[in-house]
Protein backbone atom coordinates (compact mmCIF):
# COMPACT_ATOMS: atom_id res chain seq x y z
CA UNK A 1 0.00 0.00 0.00
CA UNK A 2 3.18 2.41 0.97
CA UNK A 3 4.37 1.67 -2.40
CA UNK A 4 1.38 2.78 -4.36
CA UNK A 5 0.79 5.78 -2.51
CA UNK A 6 4.42 6.73 -3.58
CA UNK A 7 3.88 6.07 -6.70
CA UNK A 8 0.69 8.29 -7.03
CA UNK A 9 2.48 11.05 -4.91
CA UNK A 10 5.39 10.40 -8.29
CA UNK A 11 2.97 10.97 -11.10
CA UNK A 12 1.25 13.92 -9.25
CA UNK A 13 4.29 15.47 -9.34
CA UNK A 14 4.27 15.11 -13.11
CA UNK A 15 0.78 16.16 -13.48
CA UNK A 16 1.72 19.51 -11.84
CA UNK A 17 5.06 19.66 -14.22
CA UNK A 18 2.55 19.34 -16.92
CA UNK A 19 0.40 21.45 -16.11
CA UNK A 20 2.96 23.93 -15.61
CA UNK A 21 4.22 22.99 -19.24
CA UNK A 22 1.16 23.50 -20.97
CA UNK A 23 -0.38 26.66 -19.57
CA UNK A 24 -3.28 25.07 -17.12
CA UNK A 25 -2.69 28.20 -15.20
CA UNK A 26 -4.46 31.72 -16.13
CA UNK A 27 -1.41 33.59 -15.96
CA UNK A 28 0.47 31.11 -17.55
CA UNK A 29 1.69 32.27 -21.37
CA UNK A 30 -0.13 31.44 -24.71
CA UNK A 31 0.62 31.34 -27.80
CA UNK A 32 -2.53 32.59 -29.11
CA UNK A 33 -4.72 35.09 -27.22
CA UNK A 34 -7.42 34.14 -24.36
CA UNK A 35 -10.89 35.25 -25.73
CA UNK A 36 -13.35 35.96 -23.22
CA UNK A 37 -15.42 37.87 -25.87
CA UNK A 38 -19.73 36.99 -25.04
CA UNK A 39 -20.32 34.78 -27.37
CA UNK A 40 -23.79 35.32 -29.14
CA UNK A 41 -25.20 32.49 -29.45
CA UNK A 42 -24.73 28.38 -29.76
CA UNK A 43 -24.89 27.58 -33.65
CA UNK A 44 -28.42 25.63 -34.35
CA UNK A 45 -27.37 21.71 -34.87
CA UNK A 46 -27.95 20.81 -38.78
CA UNK A 47 -26.86 17.20 -38.54
CA UNK A 48 -29.92 14.92 -38.17
CA UNK A 49 -30.03 13.16 -34.66
CA UNK A 50 -30.07 9.25 -35.14
CA UNK A 51 -29.90 8.68 -31.53
CA UNK A 52 -26.44 7.71 -31.21
CA UNK A 53 -24.01 9.38 -28.75
CA UNK A 54 -20.62 10.30 -30.17
CA UNK A 55 -18.47 11.74 -27.74
CA UNK A 56 -15.29 13.56 -28.73
CA UNK A 57 -12.18 13.03 -26.78
CA UNK A 58 -9.92 15.70 -26.71
CA UNK A 59 -7.41 15.00 -24.23
CA UNK A 60 -2.85 14.86 -24.39
CA UNK A 61 -1.99 12.30 -26.28
CA UNK A 62 1.74 13.56 -26.99
CA UNK A 63 4.07 15.66 -26.20
CA UNK A 64 4.74 17.26 -22.95
CA UNK A 65 1.36 15.81 -21.63
CA UNK A 66 1.11 12.13 -23.17
CA UNK A 67 1.91 10.48 -19.38
CA UNK A 68 -1.11 13.17 -17.71
CA UNK A 69 -3.23 12.49 -20.70
CA UNK A 70 -2.66 8.62 -20.15
CA UNK A 71 -4.77 7.60 -17.29
CA UNK A 72 -7.55 10.25 -18.40
CA UNK A 73 -8.06 8.80 -21.82
CA UNK A 74 -8.64 5.53 -20.29
CA UNK A 75 -10.98 6.71 -17.65
CA UNK A 76 -12.84 7.60 -20.48
CA UNK A 77 -12.18 4.47 -22.27
CA UNK A 78 -13.61 2.32 -19.13
CA UNK A 79 -16.60 4.41 -19.01
CA UNK A 80 -17.58 3.90 -22.53
CA UNK A 81 -17.27 -0.02 -22.24
CA UNK A 82 -19.37 -0.24 -19.36
CA UNK A 83 -22.01 2.06 -20.71
CA UNK A 84 -22.17 -0.10 -24.00
CA UNK A 85 -22.55 -3.51 -21.84
CA UNK A 86 -24.93 -1.65 -20.47
CA UNK A 87 -26.81 -1.41 -23.32
CA UNK A 88 -25.51 2.08 -24.51
CA UNK A 89 -27.45 5.28 -24.25
CA UNK A 90 -31.27 5.37 -25.90
CA UNK A 91 -30.23 1.98 -27.00
CA UNK A 92 -27.23 2.84 -28.87
CA UNK A 93 -23.42 2.05 -28.11
CA UNK A 94 -21.84 5.05 -27.08
CA UNK A 95 -19.19 6.42 -30.17
CA UNK A 96 -15.82 7.92 -29.19
CA UNK A 97 -13.65 9.56 -32.05
CA UNK A 98 -10.38 10.82 -30.42
CA UNK A 99 -8.06 13.81 -31.01
CA UNK A 100 -4.93 14.39 -29.40
CA UNK A 101 -4.82 17.90 -27.50
CA UNK A 102 -1.26 17.99 -27.96
CA UNK A 103 0.72 20.79 -25.60
CA UNK A 104 -0.29 24.24 -27.13
CA UNK A 105 -3.57 26.02 -28.42
CA UNK A 106 -2.60 25.79 -32.26
CA UNK A 107 -2.79 21.89 -32.04
CA UNK A 108 -5.57 21.85 -29.82
CA UNK A 109 -7.27 24.29 -32.39
CA UNK A 110 -6.75 21.81 -34.72
CA UNK A 111 -7.72 18.84 -32.99
CA UNK A 112 -11.23 20.88 -32.06
CA UNK A 113 -11.89 21.10 -35.41
CA UNK A 114 -11.23 17.54 -36.47
CA UNK A 115 -14.02 16.74 -33.65
CA UNK A 116 -16.28 19.25 -34.83
CA UNK A 117 -16.20 18.40 -38.57
CA UNK A 118 -16.87 14.60 -37.07
CA UNK A 119 -20.30 15.90 -36.01
CA UNK A 120 -19.19 14.71 -32.20
CA UNK A 121 -22.38 15.65 -29.63
CA UNK A 122 -20.46 15.75 -27.00
CA UNK A 123 -16.66 16.39 -25.97
CA UNK A 124 -14.66 15.18 -22.76
CA UNK A 125 -11.58 17.93 -22.06
CA UNK A 126 -9.64 19.50 -22.84
CA UNK A 127 -7.54 19.26 -19.79
CA UNK A 128 -5.44 22.20 -19.63
CA UNK A 129 -7.55 25.56 -18.31
CA UNK A 130 -5.81 27.83 -20.76
CA UNK A 131 -6.14 25.06 -23.64
CA UNK A 132 -10.00 25.48 -22.42
CA UNK A 133 -10.12 29.49 -22.48
CA UNK A 134 -8.68 29.18 -25.86
CA UNK A 135 -10.70 26.57 -27.75
CA UNK A 136 -14.66 26.68 -25.92
CA UNK A 137 -15.19 29.55 -27.86
CA UNK A 138 -15.19 27.33 -31.25
CA UNK A 139 -17.16 24.55 -29.21
CA UNK A 140 -20.01 26.49 -27.85
CA UNK A 141 -20.25 28.18 -31.32
CA UNK A 142 -20.79 25.03 -32.24
CA UNK A 143 -23.40 24.06 -30.01
CA UNK A 144 -21.47 21.16 -28.72
CA UNK A 145 -21.73 20.33 -24.70
CA UNK A 146 -17.99 19.19 -22.90
CA UNK A 147 -16.93 18.48 -19.74
CA UNK A 148 -13.37 18.94 -19.10
CA UNK A 149 -11.93 16.77 -16.20
CA UNK A 150 -9.26 18.52 -14.95
CA UNK A 151 -9.16 22.39 -16.24
CA UNK A 152 -9.62 24.31 -12.49
CA UNK A 153 -9.30 28.00 -13.38
CA UNK A 154 -11.42 30.27 -11.67
CA UNK A 155 -11.74 32.16 -15.00
CA UNK A 156 -13.97 29.19 -16.51
CA UNK A 157 -16.68 29.87 -14.12
CA UNK A 158 -17.48 33.13 -16.10
CA UNK A 159 -16.65 32.09 -19.60
CA UNK A 160 -19.54 32.38 -21.52
CA UNK A 161 -20.41 29.38 -22.73
CA UNK A 162 -24.10 29.41 -22.37
CA UNK A 163 -24.36 26.39 -20.51
CA UNK A 164 -22.32 23.96 -22.10
CA UNK A 165 -19.46 23.42 -19.96
CA UNK A 166 -19.02 21.49 -16.92
CA UNK A 167 -16.36 20.11 -15.17
CA UNK A 168 -15.35 17.36 -12.77
CA UNK A 169 -12.31 18.80 -11.01
CA UNK A 170 -13.09 21.63 -8.18
CA UNK A 171 -12.50 25.10 -9.45
CA UNK A 172 -9.38 26.98 -7.64
CA UNK A 173 -12.26 29.05 -5.83
CA UNK A 174 -12.80 25.66 -3.94
CA UNK A 175 -9.08 25.05 -3.27
CA UNK A 176 -9.18 28.70 -2.28
CA UNK A 177 -11.60 27.86 0.57
CA UNK A 178 -9.46 24.31 0.97
CA UNK A 179 -6.32 26.62 2.13
CA UNK A 180 -8.51 29.14 3.83
CA UNK A 181 -9.15 25.71 5.62
CA UNK A 182 -5.59 24.58 6.32
CA UNK A 183 -4.71 28.51 7.69
CA UNK A 184 -7.91 28.39 10.12
CA UNK A 185 -6.78 25.04 11.49
CA UNK A 186 -3.10 26.84 12.16
CA UNK A 187 -5.10 28.65 14.83
CA UNK A 188 -3.46 32.09 13.92
CA UNK A 189 -5.33 34.58 12.83
CA UNK A 190 -3.25 37.01 10.42
CA UNK A 191 -1.54 35.86 6.96
CA UNK A 192 -0.05 37.89 4.54
CA UNK A 193 -0.81 36.40 0.93
CA UNK A 194 1.07 36.30 -1.95
CA UNK A 195 -0.14 36.32 -5.47
CA UNK A 196 0.97 37.84 -8.62
CA UNK A 197 -0.48 41.03 -10.11
CA UNK A 198 -2.63 39.17 -13.15
CA UNK A 199 -6.24 37.70 -13.63
CA UNK A 200 -5.00 34.27 -12.78
CA UNK A 201 -3.75 35.57 -9.51
CA UNK A 202 -6.27 38.55 -8.62
CA UNK A 203 -9.14 35.65 -8.98
CA UNK A 204 -7.27 33.79 -6.50
CA UNK A 205 -6.86 35.98 -4.09
CA UNK A 206 -10.38 37.03 -4.10
CA UNK A 207 -11.95 33.77 -3.03
CA UNK A 208 -9.14 33.15 -0.41
CA UNK A 209 -9.57 36.37 1.04
CA UNK A 210 -13.26 35.74 1.25
CA UNK A 211 -12.69 32.83 3.06
CA UNK A 212 -10.04 33.85 4.96
CA UNK A 213 -11.75 36.68 6.45
CA UNK A 214 -15.27 34.58 6.97
CA UNK A 215 -12.37 32.59 9.16
CA UNK A 216 -12.16 35.87 10.94
CA UNK A 217 -8.74 35.94 9.73
CA UNK A 218 -6.82 39.52 9.27
CA UNK A 219 -5.25 39.43 5.55
CA UNK A 220 -2.19 41.62 4.16
CA UNK A 221 -2.68 41.54 0.23
CA UNK A 222 1.11 40.98 -1.31
CA UNK A 223 0.97 41.35 -5.28
CA UNK A 224 3.59 41.10 -6.89
CA UNK A 225 4.69 41.54 -10.31
CA UNK A 226 4.49 37.94 -12.31
CA UNK A 227 7.85 39.30 -14.44
CA UNK A 228 9.66 40.36 -11.14
CA UNK A 229 13.20 38.20 -10.47
CA UNK A 230 13.61 39.78 -7.19
CA UNK A 231 10.94 40.23 -4.70
CA UNK A 232 12.67 40.71 -1.81
CA UNK A 233 10.83 43.92 -1.48
CA UNK A 234 7.26 42.60 -1.65
CA UNK A 235 8.80 40.33 0.96
CA UNK A 236 9.65 42.93 3.45
CA UNK A 237 6.75 44.80 2.74
CA UNK A 238 4.36 41.89 3.79
CA UNK A 239 6.79 41.05 6.72
CA UNK A 240 6.41 44.22 8.16
CA UNK A 241 2.37 43.63 8.81
CA UNK A 242 3.71 41.46 11.03
CA UNK A 243 1.38 38.16 10.06
CA UNK A 244 0.92 35.36 11.99
CA UNK A 245 1.03 32.79 8.56
CA UNK A 246 2.36 33.52 5.04
CA UNK A 247 -0.11 32.18 2.12
CA UNK A 248 1.34 31.86 -1.38
CA UNK A 249 -0.85 31.40 -4.37
CA UNK A 250 0.83 31.75 -8.08
CA UNK A 251 2.25 29.19 -10.26
CA UNK A 252 5.86 27.55 -9.64
CA UNK A 253 7.80 30.14 -10.96
CA UNK A 254 6.47 33.03 -8.91
CA UNK A 255 5.98 30.88 -5.88
CA UNK A 256 9.40 29.89 -6.07
CA UNK A 257 10.86 33.41 -6.03
CA UNK A 258 8.76 34.25 -3.18
CA UNK A 259 10.44 31.31 -1.35
CA UNK A 260 13.89 32.61 -2.99
CA UNK A 261 12.99 35.83 -0.86
CA UNK A 262 11.80 34.46 2.03
CA UNK A 263 14.64 32.48 2.24
CA UNK A 264 17.60 35.45 2.01
CA UNK A 265 15.70 37.18 4.35
CA UNK A 266 15.14 34.78 7.31
CA UNK A 267 18.75 33.14 6.81
CA UNK A 268 20.00 35.97 9.22
CA UNK A 269 16.46 36.57 10.70
CA UNK A 270 15.22 33.59 11.99
CA UNK A 271 12.74 35.54 13.94
CA UNK A 272 10.82 35.93 10.88
CA UNK A 273 10.21 32.31 10.21
CA UNK A 274 6.75 31.58 9.95
CA UNK A 275 4.45 28.77 8.35
CA UNK A 276 3.42 28.97 5.22
CA UNK A 277 0.78 27.25 2.87
CA UNK A 278 1.00 26.95 -0.82
CA UNK A 279 -1.56 25.68 -3.24
CA UNK A 280 -0.90 22.81 -5.52
CA UNK A 281 1.92 24.31 -8.46
CA UNK A 282 4.21 24.64 -5.50
CA UNK A 283 3.79 20.57 -4.87
CA UNK A 284 7.23 20.20 -6.46
CA UNK A 285 10.01 17.75 -6.29
CA UNK A 286 12.58 20.14 -7.15
CA UNK A 287 11.38 22.56 -3.93
CA UNK A 288 14.24 21.59 -1.87
CA UNK A 289 16.85 23.42 -4.62
CA UNK A 290 14.94 26.72 -4.19
CA UNK A 291 15.66 27.02 -0.39
CA UNK A 292 17.47 23.75 0.53
CA UNK A 293 16.40 20.60 2.57
CA UNK A 294 18.27 22.00 6.00
CA UNK A 295 16.65 25.44 5.56
CA UNK A 296 14.19 26.39 8.62
CA UNK A 297 11.72 27.14 5.87
CA UNK A 298 11.28 23.67 4.20
CA UNK A 299 9.54 22.30 7.03
CA UNK A 300 7.09 25.42 7.49
CA UNK A 301 5.78 24.30 4.11
CA UNK A 302 1.94 22.83 4.04
CA UNK A 303 -0.12 23.12 1.04
CA UNK A 304 -3.40 21.96 -0.59
CA UNK A 305 -3.82 19.50 -3.83
CA UNK A 306 -6.52 18.42 -5.36
CA UNK A 307 -6.69 14.71 -5.22
CA UNK A 308 -5.66 12.95 -7.67
CA UNK A 309 -6.94 9.56 -6.97
CA UNK A 310 -9.73 7.77 -7.76
CA UNK A 311 -12.27 7.95 -4.06
CA UNK A 312 -14.34 4.56 -5.46
CA UNK A 313 -12.43 1.27 -4.44
CA UNK A 314 -14.56 -0.43 -7.06
CA UNK A 315 -13.40 1.71 -9.82
CA UNK A 316 -9.44 0.87 -8.86
CA UNK A 317 -10.47 -2.32 -8.85
CA UNK A 318 -11.79 -1.99 -12.43
CA UNK A 319 -9.23 0.53 -13.55
CA UNK A 320 -6.47 -1.40 -12.28
CA UNK A 321 -7.64 -4.53 -13.73
CA UNK A 322 -8.56 -3.30 -17.19
CA UNK A 323 -5.17 -1.00 -17.71
CA UNK A 324 -2.58 -3.28 -15.20
CA UNK A 325 0.44 -0.78 -14.83
CA UNK A 326 -0.99 2.47 -15.75
CA UNK A 327 -1.33 4.87 -12.77
CA UNK A 328 -5.15 6.23 -12.30
CA UNK A 329 -4.12 9.52 -11.75
CA UNK A 330 -7.11 11.75 -12.18
CA UNK A 331 -8.69 8.95 -14.07
CA UNK A 332 -11.59 8.91 -12.09
CA UNK A 333 -12.75 12.40 -13.14
CA UNK A 334 -12.59 11.93 -16.46
CA UNK A 335 -15.19 8.78 -16.24
CA UNK A 336 -17.06 10.70 -14.55
CA UNK A 337 -17.30 13.23 -17.33
CA UNK A 338 -18.20 10.64 -19.50
CA UNK A 339 -21.00 9.10 -17.35
CA UNK A 340 -22.08 12.59 -16.56
CA UNK A 341 -22.52 13.18 -20.48
CA UNK A 342 -24.54 9.69 -21.79
CA UNK A 343 -26.77 9.95 -18.26
CA UNK A 344 -27.88 13.30 -19.24
CA UNK A 345 -28.11 11.59 -22.79
CA UNK A 346 -30.21 8.99 -21.35
CA UNK A 347 -32.52 10.70 -18.94
CA UNK A 348 -33.10 13.43 -22.41
CA UNK A 349 -33.58 10.78 -24.44
CA UNK A 350 -31.87 12.52 -27.11
CA UNK A 351 -28.15 12.93 -28.29
CA UNK A 352 -29.05 16.38 -29.14
CA UNK A 353 -26.35 18.70 -26.66
CA UNK A 354 -28.58 21.33 -26.17
CA UNK A 355 -30.86 18.64 -24.36
CA UNK A 356 -28.10 16.91 -22.79
CA UNK A 357 -26.46 20.27 -21.39
CA UNK A 358 -29.96 20.99 -19.86
CA UNK A 359 -29.86 17.78 -18.28
CA UNK A 360 -26.40 16.98 -16.66
CA UNK A 361 -27.16 19.51 -13.59
CA UNK A 362 -30.40 17.61 -12.86
CA UNK A 363 -28.65 14.31 -13.09
CA UNK A 364 -25.83 15.17 -10.19
CA UNK A 365 -27.67 16.23 -8.08
CA UNK A 366 -30.72 16.05 -5.36
CA UNK A 367 -31.98 12.91 -6.20
CA UNK A 368 -31.75 8.77 -5.88
CA UNK A 369 -27.77 8.06 -5.54
CA UNK A 370 -26.69 6.07 -8.10
CA UNK A 371 -22.61 5.70 -8.77
CA UNK A 372 -22.26 3.81 -12.15
CA UNK A 373 -24.39 4.36 -15.70
CA UNK A 374 -26.11 0.99 -15.80
CA UNK A 375 -27.12 2.10 -11.66
CA UNK A 376 -28.83 5.37 -12.66
CA UNK A 377 -29.62 4.28 -15.99
CA UNK A 378 -32.35 1.70 -14.10
CA UNK A 379 -33.71 4.00 -12.40
CA UNK A 380 -34.25 6.65 -15.17
CA UNK A 381 -36.45 3.78 -16.44
CA UNK A 382 -38.53 3.88 -13.41
CA UNK A 383 -38.90 7.15 -13.58
CA UNK A 384 -36.63 8.07 -11.20
CA UNK A 385 -35.11 11.36 -10.33
CA UNK A 386 -30.93 10.45 -9.78
CA UNK A 387 -27.98 11.85 -8.08
CA UNK A 388 -24.63 10.67 -9.56
CA UNK A 389 -22.12 10.07 -7.42
CA UNK A 390 -19.22 8.30 -9.20
CA UNK A 391 -15.51 7.39 -8.57
CA UNK A 392 -13.95 10.87 -7.80
CA UNK A 393 -16.78 11.44 -5.55
CA UNK A 394 -19.42 13.74 -5.31
CA UNK A 395 -19.83 15.66 -8.77
CA UNK A 396 -22.85 17.92 -7.56
CA UNK A 397 -22.81 20.70 -9.70
CA UNK A 398 -24.12 24.10 -9.33
CA UNK A 399 -25.46 26.60 -12.55
CA UNK A 400 -22.12 27.70 -13.93
CA UNK A 401 -21.34 23.87 -14.48
CA UNK A 402 -18.81 23.57 -11.38
CA UNK A 403 -18.77 21.04 -9.11
CA UNK A 404 -19.58 22.23 -5.24
CA UNK A 405 -17.43 19.96 -3.75
CA UNK A 406 -13.50 18.73 -4.01
CA UNK A 407 -11.38 16.19 -1.88
CA UNK A 408 -8.09 17.78 -1.23
CA UNK A 409 -4.94 16.52 -0.01
CA UNK A 410 -2.72 18.75 2.53
CA UNK A 411 0.76 17.88 1.91
CA UNK A 412 4.35 19.12 3.25
CA UNK A 413 8.15 18.46 2.34
CA UNK A 414 10.45 15.59 3.85
CA UNK A 415 14.14 15.85 5.17
CA UNK A 416 15.07 15.44 1.34
CA UNK A 417 12.71 17.56 0.09
CA UNK A 418 10.29 15.45 -1.11
CA UNK A 419 6.52 15.88 -0.89
CA UNK A 420 4.32 13.81 1.24
CA UNK A 421 0.70 13.56 2.27
CA UNK A 422 0.15 15.03 5.48
CA UNK A 423 -3.80 14.55 5.27
CA UNK A 424 -6.92 14.39 2.98
CA UNK A 425 -9.70 16.21 3.14
CA UNK A 426 -12.88 17.02 1.77
CA UNK A 427 -14.05 20.76 1.36
CA UNK A 428 -17.69 22.16 0.70
CA UNK A 429 -17.68 25.47 -1.21
CA UNK A 430 -21.49 26.02 -1.37
CA UNK A 431 -23.55 26.90 -4.25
Amino acid sequence: MHGATCTRRRWAALVVLWVLTAACADSAPSSAPVSTTPITAPATRTRPRDGRLRIGVLLPLSGTGATFGAPLVEGVQLAAAEINAAGGVNARPVELITQDVGSDTSTAAGAVRKLLASDVDAIVGPASSNIALNVLGSIVEAGVVSCSPTAAAISLTQFPTHGLFFRTIPSDAVQAAAMADVIDQSGRRSTAVFYPNDDYGKAFFQQLNAALVGHGIDVTPAPFDPASADLSSVVVAALGANPAVLAIVSDSAGGTRVLAALRLLTANQPSLIRPIVVNDPLRRADIAGTIGTTAPLLSQIKGTSPDSAPASEAFSKDFAAKFPGLPSTYAAYAYDCTNLLAIASQAAGSDDPAAIAAAVADVSRNGTHCATYKECAALLGQNRNIDYDGASGSVDLNSHGDVTSGRFEQFGFDGTGRDVTLSEFAVNAGT
